[in-house]
């Protein structure tokens, strides 16, 4: 995941996947490439690469931004109609995905298979997708869309149903803490460890409560802040 999920600590986990990688499975560096699920954000900076990645990563093995705009490989179409394209390098290679759990305002939860739509896709496959959260016949969101929701949330569906298109070897999906510790580390296929991971975030942060007047919340500060759209995820 890119700089505006650093909350992840992604550069704690990368130096024991890579190291585990090339030291227990023998893969060598230079036959490891770790790409940035950028989706449609700005590309990232070089110290930034090393925030995510840390230092240690970086000089051991290539690492590359996405490029929604640059060379796609088509894989296939969803039920609902999204043509979906995606980043060459998730083609034809042994992929692992790393991504962080957290409750999202349109798929449900993040992470999982957000890591390939919008993660790795092309441009105009995440604009058909996104367009899944408004309602078809109404000038709002799909009622179906929002927190916690993933039964019947069409851009969840959407999204799980193009990720399966990629034939992904291995997922570890973060759980972070108040602290910005990690919490829970869920490993294994896409789809098992990432619901796992799901009931996981939803055991530490969901509590019940009462409709308020007015309710006073924020995004916890940098880096979930960092911009504007991630900030009204409070």
């Amino acid at each position: 995941s890119d700089i505006t999920r650093s909350w992840m600590h992604q550069d704690q986990v990368l130096p024991l996947l890579i190291d585990y990688l090339h030291d227990t499975i023998g893969v060598p560096y230079e036959a490891i490439v770790i790409l940035i699920a950028l989706g449609t954000h700005r590309h990232s900076t070089p110290e930034e690469l090393v925030k995510i990645c840390s230092e240690e990563v970086v000089k051991k093995v290539k690492v590359v931004d996405h490029d929604c705009d640059g060379e796609l490989v088509s894989i296939g179409r969803t039920s609902r109609g999204t043509d979906v394209s995606v980043n060459p390098l998730v083609i034809g290679r042994k992929v692992i995905v790393v991504g962080g759990t957290v409750h999202h305002i349109m798929a449900g939860f993040g992470g999982g298979r957000k890591n390939i739509l919008p993660g790795v896709a092309g441009r105009e496959t995440i604009r058909q997708n996104h367009r899944r959260a408004l309602d078809p016949e109404k000038a709002m969101s799909d009622a179906r869309v929002g927190c916690c929701k993933l039964t019947d949330n069409p851009i969840h569906e959407d999204m799980a149903e193009a990720a399966a298109l990629v034939p992904v070897a291995y997922s570890l999906n973060l759980v972070v803490g108040a602290d910005g510790s990690h919490s829970g580390i869920f490993g294994g296929a896409l789809d098992e460890a990432w619901k796992a991971s799901c009931d996981y975030q939803k055991a530490c942060y969901e509590i019940p409560c009462e409709k308020a007047d007015i309710v006073v919340c924020s995004t916890g500060g940098y880096p979930k802040d960092i911009n504007l759209y991630q900030g009204c995820k409070g």
